[in-house]
């Protein structure tokens, strides 16, 4: 029988862990929300809730408190790695999702050379050969390979978010390696539409789930979905040609 004690050793008992497993479920529902931008299409959120659960139960088994890490802390780094392990099977299943990602990344290279800004989506669907419709539906259909966001936007060294030294003061700011990729970030998203500004805003700074930003935006959550996947590869693409 195991013996009681801190729920946070990782000799514990099967209350302790339940206990531990409850008293966080919150934590996978946050992380799913702030990934459902880059759900491969037509996937269950549910099915990944289930998921990063069983993630929950394996981070709260094996947690111990003896290598001074908050189980938070350990919990979020489990979990949405098991989130993400699902979604690659998915996602990945296949050589021709990651051919038409690369199609679309480089239709957005090639114009943001070419045109010394950020091409419209009207024009990356010319530059395709697709009308707009099937260019939006290509996106839709490369869902999975968008599992990059402005999240993944960091300095290798301190693992810093760019996403959140974009609204730190300047002390902080001033503390980052490569200040000018940060830099390109702003340079980048300043040149996007409105419209997507605005919608990168309400999901990387107000931290807003995709079903509340729709509401505000009087747009389906589909198409906020999909106005994101496209504005991170075009800002990618901005940042690449400058780097």
């Amino acid at each position: 029988m195991l013996k009681k004690g801190n729920p946070y050793d990782k000799d514990k008992t099967s209350e302790e862990i339940e206990r531990l497993v409850l008293s966080n479920l919150a934590l996978v529902k946050h992380i799913i929300s702030r990934m459902e931008m880059n759900l491969p299409y037509g996937m269950d959120k549910e099915d990944l809730v289930s998921v990063g659960n069983i993630g929950l139960l394996e981070a709260a088994q094996n947690y111990d408190s003896s290598k001074n890490v908050q189980f938070q802390t350990y919990a979020y780094i489990k979990v949405r790695g098991a989130v993400l392990d699902e979604i690659r099977k998915v996602s990945f299943g296949g050589q021709s999702i990651i051919r038409k990602h690369k199609k679309i990344s480089d239709a957005y290279k090639t114009l943001e050379q070419k045109l010394a800004r950020m091409p419209k989506d009207s024009e990356v669907a010319e530059e395709l050969g697709l009308s707009e419709d099937k260019f939006d539906k290509l996106v839709d259909e490369t869902s999975g390979a968008y599992l990059m966001s402005l999240d993944d936007f960091t300095d290798d060294e301190d693992n810093l978010r760019f996403i959140d030294q974009l609204s730190d003061d300047e002390d902080h700011l001033g503390e980052i390696i490569e200040q000018e990729k940060v830099d390109i970030l702003v340079k980048a998203i300043d040149d996007l539409p409105e419209k997507d500004r605005i919608i990168l805003s309400l999901y990387y700074e107000q931290r807003l789930s995709l079903k509340e930003i729709s509401l505000i935006m009087n747009l389906s959550e589909s198409r906020i979905s999909q106005v994101h996947k496209k504005a991170v590869v075009a800002i990618r693409a901005f940042i690449q040609n400058r780097m």
